[in-house]
């Protein structure tokens, strides 16, 4: 008779094997007192997440196996004719292999054993450095219980991408694989997690940083699996309103901060159950809300409503067809309308624009039990993400030119992109399949080896129109006067006009990868395991024209090793090598295509100068004086400043291959019986493989149809770029009484090179450092140094905490510190007076280049801290088996009001776009002088808005009931 109080496990850093599905496996040995392998001795396995008992028998040496289990809290007994009955409670996580060793005494078989879980996690010996997130944690916590409050959770991972985006271990932040039961979620453009689920119906998040095994492929920075609920042998669940209200937010310093007194619901509803017993279980969930509130525009700090229209809806059956086979089918939806949206550089009104967005998620998947110690898993999964209505309402040449501020960086007057011109259709499919095979032997061990294949396909189908009448004005800057901006257009070669036509329709691409991998984990006895593995990743790409462009393959090798310096499993000592292989960036190797995209003309503005002096005129009167000036002096037969032209002027001759990265890891763990468990782990990375335009002598000079000539632009693979990673992270959980749950982590870390790769226009981006380098000077183009993503010092502590006497009364708090990110003052340069051209049609690209007046990490932005609050209270009410729990939580965001000024003004000023005020000068021969060529606006460094602090203090509550 076993005893068990199975509690839900805390969010427990350490050591953990992953799989390419969300299935987790148990391995382990029987032994008797004198360490020797039990033969033939029983080993059970259940749990209220497995439909059904699993049970084995151990092999001539003791080892044992079960595997194909879904994530949960499992009761393991292991018993012998003679002996007692060994019994342990293993929480799984998702895609977790827990490696263990039970052992019997002589006694008597009826034993009772009472056992208590507690929040550490069985230790496992295992390289693999990653994190598991329950969502009772996340939902006692104060956090949005996704995935996202898991990523700010976990060591190693930085929110510090373009536009906040999620980096895990130096990498970009589109180069992270994220799946939710299987399927791939990453946005095909930037790569980061679609929220395709219902918060309440999330099991748990898994991430790992390091040491992942060769299972998993297609990235570079981490993994991050978010596992959803799929019912049981009882009926449950809950329904939970959720309240905001922008009024209870505490003002951030910035003028002109306002609340909207607006209370927004949000609705969840859960429900799941047996159809049948142990055979057949179904699980469905859904998710309404409205949310509205005020936009801030950066710069003008503007106002607008929004207003969003969001249903999502998904549900799941699990079907055990034998006791050895399996199946499961997935499916969710999102249908979203949103109000007044903007693309991120905007700062005026006339940029809002309303778009609806839908998401469709199926998958289907297979698990059997071939043999006691031969198993397969299956799956296919698709997803289609379609953005509609994305940009401008006009096509009209006035009304649909978009005006860029080249001075601020900053974009007004029309929406960019077309709205009306074409839907973005983001897809994927994904075939895999696993083998695992247990290998168990008398006197050198045990293997447990997985092979299988994997086919992920990247599809896009888009005509990317860049503006509604694809002009786009480049002007020096604007006069911003109340809620007007007038458009300062100059002719001293300051503004340009650039014309972006698209000429074929998009046939869609089809980006795939196909993967073969092996891994062997063999446990060489008590204290030794080796895990040897190997990934070989193969390109077939086709670009939205049909051409293909990528095909090659690469073999990306995985090996670690784990030692128990004690052999009794409370210590263990780790290294590991791996080289992990990015997925193939659809943007970078579309990039040569005429179909979908657009070609690329730049003119120099030589009108009249226009809002320079004398009266303001507004923007549609500018944009016709630039027009009327255009069309009279011959229009697109002026004198290009520059072109490109896919397919033509930019070429991709070789082939793309994967970015990719070699990694080194060490580290030490130690578990404390149950209480907890601390691991501390080193990583060094070194990022190669980049996306790069080059042009020089050597690519040539190409020509249209008619005859114009360009310099072609080749796209291509290099390492003459550089991108590194240090990391050191500190994670731990500790429970020192039955009422008080403490975790957290600590990561010193430092991410640096010559690299950036990404921006908020867009990841993957090849930059000009391999282009026109006679005009180019590495110190001041691309300097080594910290890079923007570098957070050196990032830590986390987060407690729960039961309190005594009051039943239902629960604490959670989460205290948080990052230190401050790099930047640099970067302007314009413009090279072409100082350099004899060699032959370019364009030299230095026609236009000017970033030149760096500072280091690249010259400045930092402030350190950012924070406490949470999360107060919980449950009561069950009425009686029986099915009665209903009421609960609520009041969370309290930022409890201390603690502001920083995280997003500071950068820009300067120089004689590229202040020509009268500062002075040229060779940048081959002078060191620029502050006051004389450029100048720090007065703002440098300083806030410029609503949008650079952190969000205050703010109040949320949500409440609802549970059966």
């Amino acid at each position: 008779m076993v005893c068990a109080a199975l509690a839900i496990v805390a969010g427990i850093p350490g050591p953990r094997a992953l799989a390419q599905t969300t299935t987790a496996t148990i391995t382990g040995r029987v032994v008797d007192s004198q360490g020797l392998g039990i033969a033939g001795a029983a080993v059970r396995v259940s749990s209220p997440a497995l439909q059904g008992v699993r049970s084995v028998v151990t092999s001539a040496s003791g080892d044992f196996v079960v595997a194909l289990l879904p994530p949960g809290t499992y009761i393991v007994a292991a018993s012998r004719t003679g002996f007692t009955v060994e019994t342990e409670v293993v929480p799984l996580g998702t895609s977790q292999t827990i490696s263990m060793t039970m052992a019997l005494s002589i006694g008597k078989l009826a034993e009772t054993v009472d056992v208590t879980e507690t929040s550490s996690n069985v230790f496992t010996r295992t390289v693999q450095s990653a994190v598991t997130f329950r969502q009772s944690l996340l939902s006692t916590l104060p956090t949005n219980r996704d995935i996202f409050a898991a990523l700010l959770l976990a060591a190693n991972v930085h929110p510090t991408g373009p536009l906040g985006a999620y980096t895990i271990a130096g990498a970009m932040s589109s180069e992270s694989l994220f799946t939710i039961d299987g399927a791939t979620i990453s946005d095909n453009i930037r790569g980061q997690p679609l929220s395709l689920y219902v918060e309440d119906a999330i099991q748990e998040v898994t991430i790992a940083s390091t040491g992942v095994s060769a299972e998993y492929g297609r990235f570079s920075g981490g993994v991050a699996m978010v596992t959803t609920k799929s019912g049981g042998n009882r009926f449950g669940g809950s329904f939970r309103t959720s309240l905001a209200n922008d009024q209870w937010r505490a003002l951030s310093p910035a003028p002109g901060d306002q609340n909207v007194d607006l209370v927004l619901p949000t609705y969840e509803a859960t429900l799941g159950g047996p159809i049948q017993k142990d055979r057949l279980w179904f699980f469905a969930a859904a998710k309404a809300n409205n949310p509205e509130g005020e936009r801030v525009l950066p710069v003008t700090n503007f106002r607008a409503p929004t207003k969003d229209h969001i249903r999502k809806y998904e549900g799941n059956l699990r079907f055990r067809v034998t006791p050895s086979h399996a199946v499961q089918a997935t499916y969710g939806a999102t249908r979203q309308s949103q109000h007044n949206q903007i693309f991120s550089q905007a700062m005026d009104l006339n940029s809002l624009y309303d778009r609806d967005i839908d998401h469709d998620l199926v998958s289907m998947r297979y698990l059997g039990s071939l043999s006691p110690r031969l198993f397969v898993e299956a799956q296919y999964s698709f997803r289609h993400f379609t953005i509609a209505h994305d940009g401008a309402t006009t096509q009209d040449l006035i009304g649909g030119t978009l005006i860029i501020d080249r001075l601020r960086g900053r974009r007004y007057w029309s929406p960019t992109f077309c709205g009306i011109c074409d839907s973005d259709r983001r897809n994927n499919d994904d075939a895999f399949v696993k083998v695992s095979y247990f290998v168990p032997t008398e006197h050198s061990g045990s293997h447990y080896m997985v092979f299988g294949y994997d086919a992920f396909n990247d599809v896009r189908r888009f005509n990317n129109y860049q503006s509604g009448s694809s002009y786009r004005i480049l002007g020096t800057t604007s006069i911003i006067q109340g809620a007007d901006i007038y458009p300062v257009f100059l002719n001293d070669g300051s503004t340009l006009i650039e014309y972006d036509p698209i000429s074929k329709q998009s046939q869609g691409t089809a980006f795939r990868t196909h993967s073969l991998f092996y891994n062997d984990t063999w446990s060489l006895g008590p204290r030794t395991t080796v895990s040897l593995g190997a990934r070989w990743d193969k390109n077939h790409g086709r670009d939205s024209a049909g051409t293909l462009v990528a095909t090659a393959g690469r073999v990306s090798p995985r090996l670690g090793v784990v030692w128990d310096p004690s052999g009794a499993g409370t210590w263990s000592v780790t290294g590991s090598v791996a080289r992990y292989t990015a997925a193939l960036a659809g943007n970078i190797a579309d990039t040569a295509s005429d179909a979908g995209r657009s070609a690329t003309y730049l003119w120099t503005y030589g009108g009249p100068s226009i809002n320079a002096a004398g009266p303001i005129v507004r923007p549609d009167a500018a944009l016709q004086q630039v027009f009327a000036w255009f069309n009279a002096n011959g229009g697109s037969s002026l004198p290009l400043v520059t072109a490109i032209l896919p397919s033509v002027s930019v070429q991709i001759p070789s082939g793309l291959a994967s970015p990719s990265v070699f990694e080194y890891a060490a580290g030490v763990g130690r578990t404390f019986g149950h209480r907890g468990s601390i691991r501390l782990d080193v990583a060094l990375r070194r990022f190669q493989d980049f996306y790069a335009s080059r042009i020089d002598t050597s690519t040539g000079i190409v020509a249209d149809a008619t005859g114009t000539r360009f310099d072609l632009t080749v796209v291509e693979n290099t390492n003459a770029l550089s991108r590194r990673y240090a990391g050191l992270t500190l994670s731990a959980t500790y429970r020192p009484t039955s009422v008080l749950d403490l975790g957290g982590n600590y990561t010193l870390s430092e991410a640096s090179g010559n690299f950036e790769g990404e921006d908020s226009n867009g990841p993957f981006s090849t930059g000009l450092a391999l282009a026109y380098p006679e005009y180019r000077g590495d110190v001041w183009t691309r300097p080594d140094g910290d890079l923007l993503l570098d957070q050196r010092h990032r830590a986390n502590l987060w407690a729960t905490y039961l309190v005594p006497r009051v039943p239902g009364l629960t604490i959670g708090s989460i205290g948080r510190f990052a230190s401050g990110l790099p930047y640099g003052a970067v302007g314009l340069i413009d090279a072409r007076p100082f350099v004899t051209n060699p032959g370019y049609v364009t030299p230095q690209g026609g236009s000017s280049q970033r030149y760096y007046y500072t280091a690249r990490d010259a400045f930092h932005t402030e350190t950012t801290s924070r406490i949470d609050l999360a107060v919980n209270y449950s009561h069950p009410v009425g009686a029986g088996a099915m009665r209903p729990t009421l609960f609520g939580q009041a969370q309290i965001l930022n409890l201390f009001n603690w502001f920083s000024v995280v997003v500071p003004d950068a820009t300067v000023q120089d004689s590229v776009v202040a020509r009268s005020r500062f002075q040229p000068f060779n940048p081959f021969t002078t060191s620029p002088v502050e006051g004389v060529n450029w100048a720090r606006n007065a703002t440098f460094g300083l806030p410029f808005g609503v949008g650079s602090y952190n969000a205050g203090r703010t109040f949320l509550v949500s409440f609802g009931a549970r059966f």
